[in-house]
């Protein structure tokens, strides 16, 4: 036995292929370091720490590298070897639901949902003795829809049983949907539903929908709510920002009617807010996943064996200063166009970040996104005021397994506009 103990170590410290890609010793030996902090929560924050130390690339378990350098991107995610994979049978049925033009189509169910978010806000507000009200930043998300993080929850049992009611719920939804006329509905299964612009979908079994839906029921609301959590949690704490976005809105806007999708992608510092937002409080800070296909690949001149575990580290390369000068700070400025933004950060490496992925397994979401968070960052700042509770104490947005936390955030005063 100490023979075989003796030979594995060797072999995976000095003879593995991923060998000479720098780390912690007991993480290059055996995955239970990384299995550990992954039960405690502090995966992410223990592999940001790591990464300080021993570079761009670094090996988190005996089979698995992380990375952190914007080559590693086009290595990983547009590699030409990954071609030949079968592709997933959704993305023909889905993605047409989620273009700009079946975005587009669905403005009025979006700003649906943001005015009834908007208009319990301001009944809390217009309550005999509560003309400000203060709140839990988190508690305003409570008026959009959103799915608690299941993964934050990470106790076995519990696990298996919350998945169960995922899926049991979105299979409930799905089924729902499918009763109602495609006409009277108009949202993105209406696209799906239609068998002239999109017969793929009959060649997809209910359990490939289901699926499907559950995916985007939680993909695509605790990423969104997330952001905007953590975007305003940012905000209230820079009131020269949030003044001047309050500023640009108003400026640009003047009734609640006018804030449309295509009039929100032309306002330059709301914008540059969003794609701040998302670089501080990216909802998968946990980075994104891969494995390496059959025959290998080369990544940052590193040979990976088949079946490597590979990931790109977001939250590393958000916030080094290699990349983003005051990497730490919310400066939206650098996310302006050439012609507008400030010097200091001409060298900032803005391309290094991929928020909504990159390759054919980008995300297929990100239009229906971008108009969201475009959409209820505008309204909540043009219509409420929104301002640091001077009382309030925060421990920040906390990165709890692979997402963050949004428990213990300043507090949030509103009024009206």
């Amino acid at each position: 036995m100490s023979e075989y103990l003796l030979t594995t170590t060797l072999q995976t410290l000095y003879l593995h292929p991923l060998s000479p890609i720098p780390g912690p010793f007991l993480w290059k030996l055996t995955r239970i370091p990384y299995i550990h902090s992954l039960l405690s929560g502090t995966l992410v924050i223990n592999t940001r720490k790591h990464h300080s130390h021993y570079g761009t690339i670094m090996r988190t378990a005996p089979n698995e590298a992380s990375f952190a350098t914007e080559q590693a991107w086009h290595e990983i995610f547009l590699n030409s070897n990954n071609s030949s994979q079968k592709a997933l049978p959704r993305d023909p049925v889905i993605g047409p639901a989620f273009t700009d033009r079946a975005v587009a189509r669905q403005e009025g169910i979006i700003q649906s949902y943001v005015t009834l978010m908007v208009e319990k806000l301001l009944g809390e507000i217009g309550r005999p003795g509560n003309r400000k009200m203060v709140m839990a930043l988190a508690g305003v998300m409570q008026y959009f829809p959103s799915l608690e993080s299941l993964i934050l929850k990470l106790l076995p049992a519990r696990i298996r049983k919350m998945q169960a009611g995922h899926f049991s719920n979105a299979a409930e939804k799905i089924h729902r949907r499918l009763q109602r006329p495609e006409a009277a509905v108009g949202d993105f299964m209406t696209v799906m539903l239609d068998q002239k612009n999109n017969p793929n979908f009959s060649k997809m079994s209910m359990p490939e929908i289901e699926s499907s839906v559950a995916l985007m029921l939680l993909g695509g609301s605790e990423t969104t709510g997330t952001t905007i959590c953590g975007t305003i949690n940012c905000l209230i704490q820079n009131p020269v920002e949030l003044t001047k976005l309050e500023c640009e809105i108003r400026n640009c806007f003047d009734k609640e009617e006018d804030i449309t999708f295509s009039a929100l992608q032309q306002l330059p510092f709301l914008n540059a807010v969003i794609n701040e937002g998302l670089r501080l409080c990216n909802p998968v800070s946990g980075g994104l996943l891969r494995i390496v296909p059959r025959g290998g690949a080369v990544v940052c001149g590193q040979f990976l064996p088949e079946g490597t575990h590979v990931a790109m580290n977001t939250i590393v390369m958000a916030h080094s200063e290699a990349n983003f000068h005051r990497c730490l700070e919310f400066l939206p400025d650098r996310y302006l166009p050439d012609n507008l933004r400030p010097a200091e950060f001409k060298n900032d490496n803005r391309n290094i970040l991929k928020p909504w992925g990159l390759g054919t397994r980008n995300c297929l979401g990100r239009s229906f996104g971008q108009a969201e968070l475009r959409v209820v960052l505008a309204r909540l700042v043009g219509i409420l005021i929104l301002r640091l509770l001077e009382t309030s104490s925060s421990t920040g947005m906390i990165l709890k397994i692979m997402l963050w936390c949004r428990k213990n955030l300043y507090g949030l005063q509103l009024s009206r506009g």
